[in-house]
């Protein structure tokens, strides 16, 4: 989990050793007009604090999970898109069995009982890919793991049919995300929602669906001579949960739809570099490198 608080001229982050607190903070960093605030890092050992350099903001992160619905084979592509104005209602409004809403529930409470005091934000990106420019974590969850149950299955598998649906943003194109709305509501923009109306939806390119994904990532780990069979094997949740060593989330990884547009990251200018398949693709073929790299 990765969040900013800022009061006054400090800026205190937590979760800045992580996939997306990282590479925010490399941003940040990275950022001239960000040099007039004292900025705290929140890590959990010296050694990786070793590798870091009042009205509150709270930039919360959430994920698009809180889209999901119940696993069935019966399930087939998106028919909703979240994240525009007009259904914004609707998720806030969403039950707190969702994945991230307990939490999401408490940053939106947080401003609404003191709204002269905080500002919130809540982010929730889709798919996430590639390398982060961050401290310690710096590759995703999604694609490595879909690549290591690949190798474990020995042949490519999906949830169900795989005909599933999410949409992808490069962690760079996140970053900005983060960086752009703190710096809009310490200035005070209209642009810029809060509380109820300040979920930011991160997506910036169209992920092919889940199936797809598979069949590419075969094709690789067959042309490197680790498995053979490029049969697809489609799987109830329960025997994704055992390839993943109990992971009792891994199915809804690949086997839901979580469909969002970015309308209210868009309305602060930002303009994501990484759009394309073809950025998208090469990045699994770095993931599979990495976890070749780790046996």
């Amino acid at each position: 989990m990765y969040s900013v608080y800022l009061q006054m001229n400090n800026v205190f982050i937590t979760g800045a050793t992580g996939l997306i607190g990282g590479a925010v903070l490399h941003d940040l960093l990275e950022t001239p007009s960000m040099y007039k605030y004292e900025i705290t890092a929140q890590i959990r050992t010296q050694n990786k604090a070793d590798n870091k350099q009042n009205k509150t903001l709270l930039v919360h992160t959430s994920g698009t999970s809180i889209l999901q619905y119940d696993l069935s084979s019966t399930n087939g592509p998106p028919t909703k898109c979240y994240g525009n104005s007009s259904n914004l209602d609707e998720i806030v409004k969403l039950p707190a069995t969702q994945p991230h809403k307990p939490v999401d529930d408490v940053v939106l409470r947080i401003q609404a009982q003191s709204p002269e005091l905080v500002r919130t934000a809540i982010i929730c990106s889709s798919t996430i890919y590639g390398v982060s420019k961050g401290y310690d974590k710096i590759n995703s969850v999604q694609i490595p793991w879909l690549v290591k149950s690949t190798i474990k299955a020995g042949q490519p598998v999906t949830v169900y049919s795989g005909d599933y649906n999410w949409l992808h943003v490069h962690v760079d194109d996140l970053a900005i995300i983060y960086h752009k709305i703190t710096k809009s509501l310490l200035d005070g923009s209209s642009n810029a929602p809060s509380g109820d109306k300040g979920y930011y939806f991160a997506q910036a390119g169209n992920l092919p669906n889940w199936r797809q994904v598979a069949v590419y990532i075969v094709e690789q780990l067959v042309d490197k001579g680790l498995i053979f069979n490029k049969t697809i094997k489609e799987l109830e949740p329960a025997s994704l949960i055992d390839i993943n060593e109990g992971f009792e989330f891994a199915p809804y990884f690949w086997g839901i739809n979580s469909v969002c547009k970015a309308e209210n990251a868009f309305k602060l200018s930002w303009q994501p570099a990484h759009i394309s398949d073809e950025e998208f693709y090469k990045d699994i073929d770095q993931d599979i490198d990495y976890i070749l790299s780790q046996k």
